[in-house]
């Protein structure tokens, strides 16, 4: 398999892409919501970088145990995104199955006021999911490695 080791500073110098990126966009998120579990470190990094307040969002569609109750579904996104800006963080959009499923969360008529957006340290242009509007690293499907965060380590 083709592993790719993801290293602290190229994480430092991706957050400060991505962070550049949102900002330049003039979309200002009111909150930033982290993905469990590889989603949290840079939701907690893109918040401080960004002055925004970070909240998280437990969903695993893998790697579960016996007392786990299913992914979160976070009925209070939904009210809030009417009238506040959310961004949606996780490390990697794969195979669009945990973003997809995250989406799904919102009514369509809340995804299409536009304030629900996603960020994601890497995005394979394969995925199922293709509404992953910041992201610093994109990877062609032919491309597809096995990314090993530093905070897997």
């Amino acid at each position: 398999m083709n592993k790719l080791y993801y290293t602290w500073k190229q994480f430092d110098k991706d957050i400060d892409k991505l962070a550049i990126q949102i900002l330049r966009s003039k979309w200002y998120p009111d909150y930033i919501v982290g993905i469990t579990r590889g989603g949290l470190v840079p939701a907690t990094a893109l918040s401080h970088k960004i002055c925004s307040t970070m909240y998280t969002m437990d969903v695993r569609l893998r790697d579960t145990d016996a007392d786990y109750t299913g992914p979160e579904r976070a009925f209070w996104l939904e009210a809030q995104a009417l009238t506040k800006k959310i961004l949606i963080v996780d490390d990697i959009n794969d195979s669009g199955a945990t973003l997809q499923w995250v989406k799904n969360c919102f009514k369509p008529h809340v995804i299409q006021t536009g304030n629900v957006r996603f960020a994601t340290m890497f995005d394979h242009l394969g995925s199922d999911f293709d509404q992953v509007e910041y992201t610093v690293t994109e990877l062609e499907p032919e491309n597809k490695p096995w990314i090993v965060f530093p905070w897997e380590n």
